[in-house]
């Protein structure tokens, strides 16, 4: 398995964190998210966006999962601050109800 890196935070002595520092479960859901982001590409240069309405709502389930597993990590991974980002569930739910031509 590939190994992905995340930077810790920007300290002297901070170490970079791999992928085989999250669990195989995270690993797997952050590659559905590479496959699901990449067919969003092809189906944007194919117009049609339409599709991509449930492969995004699977990229959002799966980061907040991702973020659920950091934050219930034992170690370095739970003493990280939380991401300065949420995601807009607000939108999310209008997106639901998007209809196209």
């Amino acid at each position: 398995m590939a190994s992905y890196p995340f930077s810790g935070p920007s300290t002297s002595t901070s170490k970079q964190i791999t992928s085989e520092d999250l669990s195989s479960y995270a690993t797997n859901l952050i590659e559905q998210n590479v496959r699901a982001f990449s067919q969003i590409r092809a189906n944007l240069s194919s117009y049609k966006a339409g599709d991509n309405l449930d492969l995004f709502r699977q990229a959002r389930n799966n980061l907040i999962t991702i973020q659920n597993e950091i934050n219930n990590m034992p170690g370095l991974m739970n003493k990280m601050p939380p991401l300065p980002v949420t995601i807009n569930d607000d939108l999310s739910v209008s997106n639901t109800t998007l209809t196209l031509p």
